[in-house]
């Protein structure tokens, strides 16, 4: 599941993370509130969120995503301005990374598959 406030961004990593990832999207939101009540919906393996979106945004997001649903999603964080320290305090609480939108599409690509619970790191 994709959750950014930008439709051409969602768009552009939905077609990326299908063609070249295998990863089948099955759901987008635009802000933190739609991405909370669409991963109670659909219930995705992953979620990926932007860090810095309207109403609610990827950090409050991701917090209580991993504290309200169960079995919790992996989460992957991707931000237009890397902060290391935030980073490794959204990870240390339970998302699975944290990138920067410049990331290549193989980091990406990777972040998601290696966030999917209960399957080994790197599986397809």
């Amino acid at each position: 599941m994709l959750a950014d406030d930008h439709a051409e961004f969602r768009e552009g990593l939905k077609e990326m993370l299908s063609i070249d990832g295998g990863i089948e999207v099955v759901g987008e939101a635009e802000n933190g509130r739609e991405a909370l009540a669409l991963v109670k919906e659909v219930r995705p393996e992953v979620v990926v969120l932007d860090l810095a979106m309207p109403l609610m945004g990827g950090e409050e997001a991701a917090r209580r995503i991993l504290s309200e649903v169960s079995p919790s999603p992996g989460v992957v964080i991707l931000t237009m301005h890397y902060h290391a320290r935030l980073g490794r305090e959204l990870v240390g609480n339970g998302a699975s990374a944290f990138l920067a939108k410049s990331a290549s599409l193989e980091e990406i690509v990777a972040a998601v598959k290696d966030a999917r619970p209960n399957l080994p790191q790197g599986a397809p």
